[in-house]
């Protein structure tokens, strides 16, 4: 029996764990796929499967004026404020594209392009921005998202900004 050295036995882990991660994600499609088909097939809706207990500590946060903009159809909704809930990331995670859950036309407002505006008529939509405004435009907007969401790049990203970073945009898009 011959002895290996550590460098062969690390080699043989990496490519172990290459295997492993391959297998997995076949393995986790035909499974999300499974539960998709007994989810169909018995009309089953997020709060019977995951109940009230999945929803423990959270609030209920519903979108203003105009309901849910995006759906799955299986009863899941998003208003598009706020962090993507699990069920969208992982659809996007999947390859699907954001538009393919718009609901009832509610992409017609986000479809137009954005009006080109000033950095200061940019600022005026929240009354943080507004403050700013005030004090002299300490902070003025330099990137935003078109649809009424600023940030001036100073602090934390807001999370409307790391959502669309994940998603794949670059920051350079928002920049006013």
């Amino acid at each position: 029996m011959t002895k290996r050295t550590f460098v062969q036995i690390q080699q043989q882990i990496a490519e172990l764990q290459e295997q492993a991660a391959s297998l997995r994600a076949k393995e986790k499609s035909g499974a999300i796929a499974q539960v998709k088909e007994v989810i169909a097939a018995f009309d089953i809706t997020a709060q019977e499967l995951f109940g009230r207990a999945a929803r423990a500590g959270r609030t209920a946060k519903t979108p203003k004026a105009g309901g849910a903009k995006y759906g799955d159809g299986q009863g899941n909704t998003w208003g598009g404020r706020g962090p993507r809930p699990q069920w969208l990331r992982e659809q996007l995670e999947s390859g699907r594209a954001l538009e393919e859950f718009l609901l009832n036309g509610a992409g017609a407002k986000a479809s137009k392009p954005p009006k080109a505006a000033s950095a200061r008529k940019a600022a005026t939509k929240s009354p943080r921005s507004r403050q700013a405004v005030k004090r002299g435009g300490k902070n003025p907007v330099r990137y935003a998202d078109g649809l009424g969401s600023v940030w001036s790049g100073k602090g934390r990203r807001p999370g409307w900004l790391n959502d669309a970073i994940e998603s794949g945009k670059r920051l350079e898009e928002f920049a006013v």
